[in-house]
């Protein structure tokens, strides 16, 4: 089985990817159920997805965008 990539087409402009932790009682870090494709790698089919952001451009005081991903883009960026 091949490893898991994202698409460079979705990811061409995102840079200095985090994972999004969640403060007190509304917790971003743990997974949610989701219908919306993943934005990193394109993959449509419902199920796990976590927060994180990325930023516009490689420096990293540049605007951050908060994305949707997918579990297995999760562990690509994170693991």
């Amino acid at each position: 089985m091949a490893e898991h990539r994202p698409d460079e087409k979705l990811t061409a402009t995102y840079f200095n990817f985090s994972p999004i932790k969640g403060f007190f009682d509304n917790d971003l870090s743990a997974p949610f159920f989701s219908q919306f494709a993943c934005q990193t790698c394109g993959n449509n089919k419902a199920g796990k997805r976590f927060f994180c952001s990325a930023t516009i451009g490689k420096a990293h005081t540049n605007k951050r965008e908060k994305l949707e991903i997918c579990e297995d883009c999760y562990g690509y960026f994170f693991n």
